[in-house]
């Protein structure tokens, strides 16, 4: 091998370092949420965009690379899916975005959509608030052998009342964002490397946003791959194996999960 190949192998290398990390990033953990595709594609393409090759075979595979991604990947921000589950990981929030001209645009639409979300959610509450409260109201009046006084003149005021109030509860009228959202956008993202589960970084958010919490549970609980379950029948393969093809299901079905259970949780529960 020439000094010329080793340099051009070193570059090679050194560009698909990227590729490497991001593979990782995405299976190489237990559980990836989906909240995390667009910060690691991000990631990756400024990774390969700010490598600076020297050799024109270093340059082709760059530029290779980027056309891949763009192709492969230039779309994923206009994935509503996607995009709202990065806007409600605490972790990233508007800035796991790919930072170009067209940020504004795409960050707004996913504020967009997941203010459509919450407000949904915030809607679905307050009429199960009215529901709850009516069906007491009823209870009550039957319980005490008298039937609730109606006043005709103000019932259909009072329903228009609240069913306008149950629509725009909790919204920036300014805006038309509820304010839940809003305050959750505008507070700083919490540390990515001491919140390594999006969940349990809400934990001590959802009192604070109750309602933005409820999308995020929706969304957040999304898997990025299939690699956890792939896994799960890998587990179930190395234990169920030609020697113990007489193990019950149910004893199966409890080695599996002892299997899938972490260190961490095996120490915190029998320490």
């Amino acid at each position: 091998m020439t000094p010329e190949e080793e340099d051009i192998l070193k570059e090679v290398k050194d560009l698909l370092s990227p590729l490497s990390r991001a593979t990782l990033e995405l299976s190489g953990e237990k559980t990836v949420t989906l909240s995390k595709c667009i910060p690691v594609i991000r990631n990756l393409r400024t990774d390969i965009e700010k490598f600076e090759p020297t050799t024109g075979i270093s340059f082709n595979l760059r530029q290779s690379l980027l056309g891949l991604i763009q192709h492969s990947f230039g779309s994923v921000e206009g994935v509503r899916m996607f995009a709202v589950s990065t806007l409600l990981d605490p972790r990233f929030k508007k800035f796991g975005f790919f930072q170009d001209m067209e940020t504004p645009r795409r960050v707004a639409n996913a504020v967009s959509w997941t203010s459509d979300l919450v407000k949904r959610s915030m809607r679905e509450q307050e009429q199960e608030n009215v529901r709850q409260e009516q069906e007491t109201n009823a209870n009550g009046g039957a319980a005490s052998g008298e039937a609730p006084a109606s006043d005709d003149f103000w019932d259909a005021f009072d329903r228009e009342i609240e069913q306008q109030a149950a629509q725009l509860s909790g919204q920036d009228i300014a805006g038309g964002i509820p304010i839940q959202l809003r305050m959750y956008l505008d507070s700083p993202p919490v540390k990515r490397k001491d919140n390594p589960d999006p969940l349990v970084a809400w934990e001590s958010l959802k009192g604070e946003y109750k309602h933005v919490y409820k999308v995020a549970q929706e969304y957040l609980s999304i898997l990025a791959t299939s690699v956890p379950a792939e896994r799960l029948f890998s587990h179930a393969g190395i234990i169920m194996h030609q020697r113990r093809t007489r193990l019950a299901s149910r004893r199966l079905d409890m080695l599996v999960f002892l299997r899938s259970v972490d260190k961490e949780t095996w120490f915190k529960v029998f320490i």
